[in-house]
């Protein structure tokens, strides 16, 4: 029987292809976003109550902060999103972990087909993406094409993986090729040349070697810390040594000088600065605009009144009236009251069956969150349902198998009994 939620898996590795509507992409994965809402509650599936409250109490402040406006300006974005965060409301639908394997599997075949390309010509796959319609840009490094796969950009992709990471890292008894998946996906990372994932993939990475450091005692977990730490630190005393040649590097080492001297240009400056702009907004607004923000998706003309003075304004995602990330959008749209309950909410949609899941999940998303600016985007959301489902899923499984293997050893020792009676 084939699973009623396979198009989400199939889409997902296709995220950047879709279709203009009266200016607005939408992506295939928003319609399979909205197909698997109403399957789910045709399936009689329900709504937990706490993500409910937190969304119905986020939804509030998002239109009470947007009175007065224009509801073209903002209520098409903010229908796309309930969309997206109802779905994260649904209850947890315990699905064949097979198929995050199979959704993975597409994303490594075209990603490998693009590797090959990239050795041969790479302008082969810049034509290919264009002929395709795939949605954003190609980059390039060194005469190198960045892999992005089927998604918007590199950084994306880079992002993606390490959820798939995730899924692997729990998937460790059920998948026998588990550390092929595990080691393909940390390889993919790396070619991507993006910083978002390799600060997150690091992140995530740590937190689970201080837990099994802290509860499995594991030596090769402290060996491994070490010699991040070490990696780390000798990049530190490098300075301008051959290791920042390398791009990634040299971005996560600049991040802080972009914010020090307000250098907004290039990615790095954008994305490491727009962090900050959440700061300064509660900062500078006054007490109302404080707690419920300037309205939804209305913060355009405050992001380019803002930094229009600053060097390398018009090379910034600035000028567009882009926030550059979600957490400042949000911010910005709905004040410290919304934001908190926006928080709050994706703390509950990360509930897994181990508080550690939930924790993993809810870091991701969050770091997610600081390295990419999309509200209306379905990629972010639909990767988190799959992956929330994998970590519920195994557990599952896990506690079916305990169950089973203690009704045989109960049915073992019932029918040994009358024999040793006997003797």
């Amino acid at each position: 029987m084939i699973n009623k939620n396979i198009f989400l898996y199939i889409l997902i590795p296709f995220s950047a292809f879709g279709f203009y509507l009266n200016n607005y992409f939408i992506s295939f994965l928003t319609i399979a976003i909205g197909f698997y809402v109403i399957l789910e509650l045709c399936g009689q599936s329900k709504f937990t109550k706490k993500p409910l409250v937190a969304l119905g109490l986020f939804l509030f402040i998002s239109i009470i902060s947007s009175i007065g406006l224009d509801p073209e300006e903002y209520f098409p974005q903010l229908f796309i999103v309930t969309i997206f965060l109802l779905a994260l409301s649904l209850k947890h639908s315990f699905l064949n972990y097979k198929l995050f394997i199979f959704s993975y599997t597409i994303i490594a075949i075209y990603a490998f087909f693009e590797l090959i390309f990239n050795f041969i010509n790479p302008d082969i796959m810049v034509k290919l993406s264009d002929f395709m319609g795939q949605r954003g840009g190609v980059n390039l490094e060194n005469g190198y094409t960045k892999l992005r796969a089927g998604f918007l950009e590199p950084s994306v992709f880079s992002i993606i993986l390490v959820y798939y990471f995730i899924g692997f890292s729990h998937l460790e008894k059920q998948i026998k090729l588990n550390k092929i998946y595990k080691i393909s996906t940390v390889l993919f990372i790396l070619l991507t040349m993006a910083s978002s994932g390799y600060v997150i993939l690091l992140l995530i990475g740590l937190v689970i070697l201080i837990r099994k450091i802290l509860i499995n005692r594991s030596n090769s977990a402290k060996i491994f810390l070490m010699a991040i730490a070490l990696f780390w630190i000798y990049i530190y005393r490098q300075g301008d040594g051959i290791l920042l040649d390398y791009g990634v590097i040299e971005k996560i080492y600049n991040i802080a000088p972009s914010i020090a001297f307000q250098n907004i240009s290039g990615s790095t400056g954008y994305r490491a600065n727009s962090i900050i702009l959440a700061y300064q907004f509660v900062q500078e607004a006054e007490w109302l605009q404080k707690l419920f923000g300037m309205g939804f998706f209305n913060y355009g003309e405050y992001i380019i009144n803002k930094y229009i003075v600053y060097p390398g304004f018009e090379m910034s995602g600035f000028s567009k009236g882009f926030p550059g990330n979600v957490h400042t959008a949000i911010l910005l749209s709905c004040g410290l009251i919304g934001y908190v309950f926006f928080i709050l909410f994706f703390w509950f949609v990360s509930n897994c069956r181990s508080f550690f899941n939930q924790f993993i999940l809810f870091l991701t998303i969050m770091m997610t969150f600081f390295a990419f600016g999309s509200l209306v985007d379905p990629l972010f959301f639909s990767v988190f349902l799959i992956t929330r489902a994998v970590l519920n899923t195994y557990r599952d499984d896990q506690v079916e198998c305990d169950r089973s293997a203690k009704t045989i050893d109960s049915g073992i020792y019932n029918s040994r009994a009358p024999l040793m009676r006997t003797m």
